[in-house]
């Protein structure tokens, strides 16, 4: 077993993004955060198909609606 292995993906829909450098506000959208199992995750922004993890100025803010739905989880025996 490997620190890196996924342990979980979850999709998170109904987000919002910031751009902290210009205040700018995108809409509303979905994301996915794959755990490691090492402890860390990575954020996917499922619009952009890009991982925003390292962009420090893109915050995630979650809204009244959003929901959290996980589509993979590995199970230890």
């Amino acid at each position: 077993m490997s620190d890196k292995d996924i342990i979980r993906i979850t999709k998170v829909n109904n987000i919002q993004i910031e751009n902290t450098h210009n205040g700018l506000l995108f809409p509303v959208q979905s994301i996915l955060e794959v755990e490691n199992r090492g402890g860390a995750t990575r954020v996917l922004d499922l619009i952009a198909e890009r991982d925003i993890t390292d962009i420090d100025y893109f915050v995630v803010h979650e809204t009244d609606k959003t929901k959290k739905k996980d589509l993979f989880i590995e199970y230890d025996d």
